[in-house]
């Protein structure tokens, strides 16, 4: 054998893409985002209604937040304040934080550090007619992504509705189909 090694295709990671809610329900992508060198965090969330037209979004920034779960999770409660605020009666919440995730879909009280915001996001989702929270690829969570960076990185916090902010328009149209 001459050092000449046989490379092993790398596994193809699918790229997942955003998708319209069905019919009658109101989707919420959110993200948290932490910036390392000042322990900052930030969030992100977007409405959109079900023929992919824009409702809503949020940006945030939080200060002393180093922890990504817990920016998560801060992400995601305004995120479905924002959908309780324009009265959707049936919302999917869409994460790409597998752990903020399984937090919210546990039935079983959470006595971590950040249970009392789990608590707060379950409450808040019992007031809808039906909801659903579930896992996507961060590919499938562009938009609500660079909201949070920007809340993070900027410092911003800001809610718009209707009219997306331009430093989103390339974001929307990849995720093919969000309309602002």
């Amino acid at each position: 054998w001459s050092g000449n090694q046989l490379r092993r295709p790398q596994a193809q990671r699918s790229m997942e893409s955003w998708v319209k809610p069905d019919d009658g329900w109101v989707k919420v992508n959110t993200h948290g985002a932490i910036a390392k060198q000042d322990g900052s965090g930030g969030g992100g969330a977007i409405l959109s209604a079900n023929h992919g037209e824009i409702v809503a979004g949020m940006s945030h920034f939080f200060p002393l937040t180093a922890d990504p779960e817990l920016a998560e999770l801060l992400a995601c409660r305004p995120g479905v304040r924002l959908a309780q605020e324009h009265e959707a009666p049936r919302v999917v919440v869409e994460m790409d934080s597998l752990s903020a995730v399984g937090k919210i879909n546990n039935m079983q009280k959470d006595l971590s550090a950040s249970g009392q915001i789990v608590q707060d996001i379950k409450e808040l989702l019992t007031q809808f007619q039906d909801c659903k929270v579930r896992l996507v690829r961060r590919s499938a969570n562009k938009v609500a992504h660079r909201l949070a960076r920007e809340g993070c990185c900027r410092s911003l916090c800001y809610v718009w509705r209707h009219v997306a902010p331009n430093f989103v328009s390339s974001d929307l149209a990849s995720d093919g189909g969000l309309e602002s």
